[in-house]
């Protein structure tokens, strides 16, 4: 799916994107937090296999589409400290499920301790090209605002929409957002007043997200929260390709 920048391309139907620069294909994913079932659990829903399905899925679609780099955007568990023992299993088994590519972990809120349980660098912020690649709940650095695009995750985008029949739908969305040069300005010496914010769906099929359309700003985080991007002028995707002018989707 193109929305007209030739190195990023949303993938159809996935909570997930391809970076291609000098040759060189990324692939990138958010919040996988892995162990969510152990919390579902709790709440006596029972989840099957759901570490060796989001393991699979990204297997399938590096295979598809050729690629050997994977961007792992943060928050990869669902444990905020250090995690408990079944969690810690799922995982060590997922990192070795993905160890025969080239493996870029960002860290997320979710991610204490996390290299020191699979021995992993964890990177705050990577750069490929003129995009910069942050998790999103923390202010980017002034290199990564000098770029062309700016990707995160976080938010678990997602947008709803109410039926004939009164019930709402929700589904999993991209939001590109525009930033405030006025307030940017107050944060950064320099940088990109053109800069475009990508903000990621999850991709852990357990979670849908909270939908664009009734969050308030303020739990946004940091970047919208600061009023370093914006939501006025904002356009969103859903993962079918449907383009959707933030403005016209209604309030529920």
């Amino acid at each position: 799916m193109d929305f007209g920048h030739n190195e990023i391309r949303f993938i159809y139907g996935k909570p997930a994107l391809v970076i291609a620069v000098r040759g060189t294909k990324y692939l990138v994913v958010g919040d996988l937090h892995i162990g969510i079932e152990l919390e579902l659990a709790r709440k006596g829903i029972t989840v099957y296999d759901a570490t060796e399905r989001l393991a699979h899925s990204i297997k399938k679609i590096m295979h598809e589409f050729s690629i050997r780099k994977l961007v792992l955007l943060g928050d990869v568990k669902n444990s905020i400290m250090w995690p408990p023992k079944a969690e810690l299993s799922m995982l060590k088994s997922f990192f070795q499920e993905i160890n025969n590519f080239e493996v870029y972990t960002i860290a997320g809120n979710h991610d204490a301790h996390l290299g020191e349980v699979v021995g992993t660098e964890i990177r705050k912020e990577l750069i490929i090209g003129n995009i910069a690649l942050t998790h999103g709940h923390a202010m980017p650095s002034e290199q990564a605002m000098a770029c062309d695009y700016l990707i995160t995750a976080h938010n678990h985008i997602a947008i709803a929409e109410k039926g004939k029949d009164g019930s709402f739908k929700e589904e999993k969305a991209w939001l590109i957002a525009l930033p405030s040069g006025k307030n940017a300005s107050k944060h950064y010496t320099h940088f990109n007043k053109d800069i475009r914010l990508i903000v990621m769906p999850a991709f852990n099929e357990l979670i849908t997200g909270t939908p664009v359309n009734s969050l308030r700003k303020d739990k946004m985080g940091a970047l919208f929260s600061s009023g370093l991007f914006t939501m006025h002028g904002a356009k969103v995707y859903t993962l079918w390709g449907a383009e959707l002018a933030f403005g016209a989707i209604p309030k529920v």
